[in-house]
């Protein structure tokens, strides 16, 4: 039986997991090039095992992405894809209103050869897929940069739409969380900025 997505409560939250990791984090390293990040985690509770797309396109450019987009899209039958970036070269397509059983996701994600297979390797160990929305060392944070509209976007459920919505307000909402190092952590100067 397909799955589908439960109905949004208007009156109840949304639970929006993200996951945070040390970018650049290795032994040889000095605590100062350690920085603390996160993102967005696509294995959401409350999805009913469905899980929005999210494809990491690393060393490209906007055209190459926007080409394999919408290859995706025509191939999959998917909806409008939102393309953030953080660097001239690196970029983000969230299918905010495309929501798969996660074997389906993995199966888009290895489907094409633009999108990053390093990306589609971490996926797999998680169950889920991350995209970041805070800034790392000698990255900022993404910024939106277009949508790349779909045919198919009209054939999107109520659902898929309601929480597709709310989904894409909570990630802008988190977009441009500033970068923390490790040793802010370790000398107090973090809890110092949040006490003002």
């Amino acid at each position: 039986m397909k799955k589908r997505l439960p109905e949004i409560d208007p009156m109840g939250d949304f639970f929006l997991p993200m996951k945070f990791y040390w970018a650049r984090a290795h032994q040889k390293k000095s605590p100062k090039e350690q920085a603390y990040t996160g993102g967005v985690y696509s294995n959401i509770p409350a999805a009913n095992g469905l899980q929005p797309l999210f494809a990491d396109f690393d060393w490209t450019s906007l055209q190459k992405v926007e080409k394999a987009v919408r290859e995706l899209q025509q191939k999959w039958k998917l909806g409008n894809a939102f393309i953030y970036a953080s660097v001239q070269s690196s970029f983000h397509a969230k299918f905010y209103y495309d929501w798969l059983p996660f074997e389906k996701i993995i199966e888009i994600l290895e489907s094409h050869a633009a999108i990053d297979s390093g990306y589609v390797k971490i996926a797999k160990r998680i169950n889920g897929c991350v995209l970041r929305t805070c800034a790392k060392p000698e990255r900022a944070a993404p910024k939106f940069v277009k949508v790349i509209e779909s045919e198919f976007q009209k054939n999107k459920s109520k659902r898929e739409k309601d929480w597709g919505d709310l989904l894409k307000l909570s990630v802008e909402a988190l977009l441009g969380m500033e970068l923390n190092w490790l040793h802010e952590f370790r000398n107090g100067e973090l809890l110092k900025r949040v006490k003002g």
